[in-house]
């Protein structure tokens, strides 16, 4: 584990999948991030790459050949070389896989910058062809926040919310290419666990910038996610889980009925020769 802090809070990432561990408010004593379970969700806060969700039969084409992967691909599954460096913790992965035919590097950093983690992972195409990718974040946080609060206690305010809409699954958790209008109270969203019982909520003109709160405390998560048109909230189906995951997405699932050509998919990233990509979120605690 690589740790490191400054004045407000503490942060802990493990090179294993180069995933954040903790994000520890050193002002008021509060563990904001999910610490992971057995019984609930063993992670934390995985990244998204080069997928995002589930394909049909965990299967892709590319170049007219097929190719298997796990849900969310591969980079939660993989170690980084991760060292610590000022107000950051840089990971970087830079190995072929054989689950993806590109020669790549992926390097997420963890910056500190007062209350706040920026995150910001940035892949480079080092092959000679264009790269094809999906991207996503998908850190939890600890509802609730306080003791004596209930997870129902607490809400998803959505300052910059327009008409929202969420993005429907299918019966095998892809995407069913419905969408239909999804109602906010005063740009609020209740936190019950009912909520979860088929998977994650995915919504779509929701603004970028979110945060989880509660009327009964002062504590409270901001996230921004300003190149990210797509934001999922989740957690365990079907339980009553004390977490309630934020993610950003980049990219979509595979869709129902259909394995994916990933030179064809809209809204991957479609990275020429040579070229980088950066993108960030940014996570502020109060």
């Amino acid at each position: 584990m690589v740790k490191i802090e400054n004045e407000y809070l503490l942060i802990e990432v493990n090179p294993f999948g180069a995933e954040l561990e903790r994000i520890f408010n050193k002002k008021n004593g509060t563990d904001y991030l999910w610490r992971g379970s057995d019984e609930y969700w063993k992670g934390k806060s995985p990244i998204l790459f080069p997928f995002v969700g589930r394909l049909k039969d965990g299967k892709y084409v590319y170049d007219g050949k097929e190719y298997e992967i796990g849900i969310h691909g591969f980079a939660k599954r993989v170690n980084f070389n991760t060292h610590a460096d000022g107000d950051r913790i840089i990971c970087t992965y830079d190995e072929k896989n054989e689950s993806y035919p590109f020669s790549f590097s992926l390097t997420v950093s963890y910056i500190l910058d007062g209350q706040s983690v920026i995150f910001s992972s940035s892949v480079k195409n080092k092959d000679c062809k264009t790269m094809h990718y999906g991207f996503g974040y998908h850190p939890g946080f600890n509802v609730p926040l306080a003791d004596g609060l209930s997870f129902e206690d607490y809400y998803v305010f959505f300052p910059e919310a327009g008409k929202v809409e969420r993005k429907l699954f299918g019966p095998n958790f892809l995407d069913s290419g419905e969408r239909v209008p999804f109602g906010l109270s005063d740009k609020k969203l209740s936190l019950t666990h009912s909520l979860f019982d088929n998977d994650c909520v995915l919504l779509h003109k929701a603004g970028n910038i979110l945060e989880i709160r509660s009327d009964k405390d002062d504590r409270k998560i901001r996230v921004s996610y300003p190149e990210f048109e797509n934001v999922g909230l989740w957690h365990s189906m079907k339980t009553d889980a004390p977490f309630v995951c934020i993610e950003p997405w980049y990219s979509m699932p595979g869709k129902e009925g259909e394995i994916t050509d990933i030179e064809k998919k809209e809204d991957f990233i479609h990275l020429p020769s040579g070229c980088e990509k950066t993108l960030e979120i940014k996570v502020e605690i109060f």
